[in-house]
């Protein structure tokens, strides 16, 4: 979809509409909304909510209100209403998708006596309560994608070098986008393009004690995760932690952890994406 061929079309049809002398805009509406309906069924859910923004921003221009007559500004409130349910729906199903999955990587986790649903969820919570502050969408947990995080935080668990957290090759900087990109598509996780002015993609990583021998460990390993994340966000704006859980157009999340028992030392990998090319 091209937004600016879509703003196009559709403000010649409203102005073609609002210039006329009279309709039946009961009419109107039902052929408009049904032709949207029609391009909104192959539609991702992403690609939905831009469309359908479109259309919001549309009916909201002066310019279209300004040179409408009474019955295109009905046609306009009836349109208005229909695109902003639609909007409303959209936001309630993707509520309903934040819970987590089952993910088939459960059994590679080296840390027992934990209830990883429990972390999931709980983490979670963590980046969706800060965005909810910042006005900003919540973010989804993708636990099938696990795998990722579930390598990398198990490989720098196992080199015991702290500062090796991004690099995937010794000549690499402190992080290469690009390597870390490749290094995603060996694993079979692909991103959308990039545009010149965002990143796709984005990974964290932290590192704290952690030492349990109880019957549940949850709490602590939650106690240590949560030490690695509130070290992201007293970095505040200026770095690139805090950007990635608050980073608006980023809608998916996933973690692990990595635990190297002779240093007793948790490291926790957040991987997060705009979207994930299925």
């Amino acid at each position: 979809m091209k937004r600016s061929l879509l703003w196009i079309i559709f403000s010649i049809l409203l102005f073609t509409l609002c210039s006329a002398e009279t309709f039946a805009y009961s009419s109107q509406s039902e052929k408009l909304i049904n032709a949207f309906n029609n391009q909104l069924k192959s539609m991702t859910a992403q690609k939905k909510k831009d469309y359908l923004n479109i259309i919001v921003l549309i009916l909201n221009e002066p310019n279209v209100k300004r040179n409408a007559n009474a019955n295109a500004k009905i046609l306009i409130s009836e349109l208005w209403e229909w695109s902003s349910n639609e909007l409303k729906k959209l936001k309630s199903n993707q509520a309903s998708s934040y819970t987590t999955k089952v993910s088939n990587w459960e059994n590679h986790q080296t840390l027992p006596n934990i209830d990883f649903n429990e972390v999931r969820k709980t983490l979670l919570n963590w980046h969706n309560e800060l965005r909810a502050e910042k006005w900003i969408e919540a973010i989804a947990y993708h636990s099938d994608l696990e795998k990722s995080a579930v390598e990398w935080a198990q490989t720098i668990a196992d080199a015991w070098i702290s500062q090796w957290v991004h690099k995937r090759s010794e000549s690499d900087g402190y992080y290469n986008y690009n390597n870390i990109k490749d290094w995603f598509s060996e694993l079979d996780i692909y991103f959308p393009k990039e545009t010149w002015w965002k990143a796709v993609f984005s990974e964290s990583v932290g590192y704290r004690y952690y030492k349990c021998s109880n019957w549940d460990c949850t709490q602590k390993l939650l106690e240590s995760a949560k030490k690695v994340f509130d070290s992201f966000i007293k970095e505040w704006e200026n770095w690139t932690h805090y950007k990635a859980i608050v980073m608006p157009h980023f809608k998916q999340l996933w973690i692990w952890f990595g635990l190297n028992p002779n240093t007793n030392m948790v490291y926790v990998v957040f991987h997060y994406a705009e979207d994930v090319v299925e």
